[in-house]
């Protein structure tokens, strides 16, 4: 699939979770799935789920609507999807600007060059988009790592959840087994932050070319297209690493 059926795939599963949520709020997988996230019947009297849309972390949103006044208990969830025909689970955590990466994580401008250098934002000798190998970032190699080794938790913290004040609690990934079968995996957000930082090393890649950086389990790439940096994990090893913390649904 290329960017944009991607992109209407993610979508589709986000309208997909919505939906069951709002028209069978009753079956024994749903009920079950609300009550992990907090739903408690003598509490609630009822669910709402909808699309939050935007440039929030937030995929989708879930009221649930108290007994004993008008106001609803909030949570929000990131929503992920992968096939399961397709052995790379690699998937989209976040894509911005260079510039919007600057403004959220405090990089000085001798970082933010490299890294337009590396989106092909800025031509080095005629050249758009330079991997981390080549000869124009040897002086800075170690000064570009050392920055995302000091803000690893900062950077992971922002990348999953954003800094708005409506900050996701939950991550859920949709392994899609058939054309209308799906296995639903529900995590708290946090035990995927801390698969994602693994050791927290921060590398050049596993290749000695098209050397992208690397920050634990997830990978940065440059999207040249736009000139914007994205970063994305695997999430079928995640799914087997932290299987004993996920709870399971099946639909």
């Amino acid at each position: 699939m290329d960017h944009s059926e991607i992109a209407k795939s993610g979508y589709a599963n986000e309208h997909w979770l919505v939906d069951l949520i709002n028209h069978k709020p009753n079956s024994a997988s749903v009920r079950s799935f609300l009550s992990h996230i907090g739903w408690d019947n003598v509490r609630y009297t009822k669910p709402t789920a909808y699309r939050k849309g935007g440039t929030e972390k937030a995929d989708i949103g879930i009221d649930f609507w108290r007994k004993d006044n008008d106001w609803p208990d909030s949570h929000y969830i990131s929503c992920k999807k992968i096939e399961s025909s397709n052995h790379n689970g690699l998937g989209h955590i976040h894509k911005t600007t260079v510039e919007s990466y600057q403004s959220k994580w405090n990089f000085d401008n001798i970082i933010k060059r490299c890294l337009d250098v590396y989106c092909g934002n800025i031509l080095y000798e005629n050249q758009k988009g330079l991997y981390f190998e080549h000869v124009y970032y040897k002086p800075y190699r170690m000064y570009i790592s050392n920055f995302f080794s000091d803000n690893v938790d900062t950077i992971l913290s922002d990348l999953f959840k954003g800094k708005s004040l409506i900050k996701p609690s939950w991550f859920t990934v949709t392994l899609k087994t058939g054309e209308d079968s799906r296995i639903l995996y529900l995590f708290d957000i946090e035990d995927v932050i801390r698969y994602a930082k693994g050791d927290g090393k921060v590398y050049y890649g596993k290749n000695t070319t098209k050397q992208n950086l690397c920050i634990g389990n997830i990978m940065m790439y440059s999207k040249r297209s736009d000139g914007q940096l994205q970063f994305k994990m695997n999430y079928k090893p995640m799914l087997k690493t932290l299987g004993n913390r996920a709870r399971i649904f099946y639909f």
